[in-house]
């Protein structure tokens, strides 16, 4: 199943936020994520996977990494808080002049992850779909 789309799973958006901060966190550790994780990890592939089963989820990842003497880092909010008017921020390393043409996402649309493409750097992975984040091309 690797890499493949079923149909999406909606996630409160905190949720989808905290899955889109793990799958971040893992896919720079990949030595890391063992078949424990990897089974669990499974489990958000599952189309029928909702809410209560991407908690279920999160909280065991974050106990594996914790045994490893990391912590998840997704269960804090990170960088600075949101603006009075809303919860979004600009996209890092974007001026108000240059428009987002193309930006990779979530391969299962299960999370709310964006990354922007950067020439020279590899493609960033998915921890939980096991590939490349796919483009999504946004329309001007």
């Amino acid at each position: 199943m690797r890499g493949e789309r079923p149909a999406a799973t909606r996630l409160s958006e905190v949720t989808a936020g905290q899955v889109s901060r793990m799958c971040a966190d893992l896919a720079e550790l990949p030595e890391l994520v063992g078949e424990e994780a990897r089974a669990a990890l499974a489990r958000l592939r599952v189309p029928a996977a909702g809410e209560d089963q991407a908690r279920r989820v999160l909280a065991e990842i974050e106990e594996l990494l914790r045994r490893h003497g990391l912590t998840g880092a997704w269960t804090a909010g990170r960088g600075p808080q949101a603006a009075p008017g809303g919860p979004y921020q600009p996209l890092p390393g974007l001026a108000a002049a240059r428009p987002v043409e193309e930006v990779l996402v979530c391969p299962g649309d299960l999370c709310d992850r964006v990354e922007i493409p950067r020439a020279g750097a590899g493609q960033p992975q998915c921890a939980v779909w096991q590939c490349p984040l796919p483009p999504f091309r946004m329309e001007a």
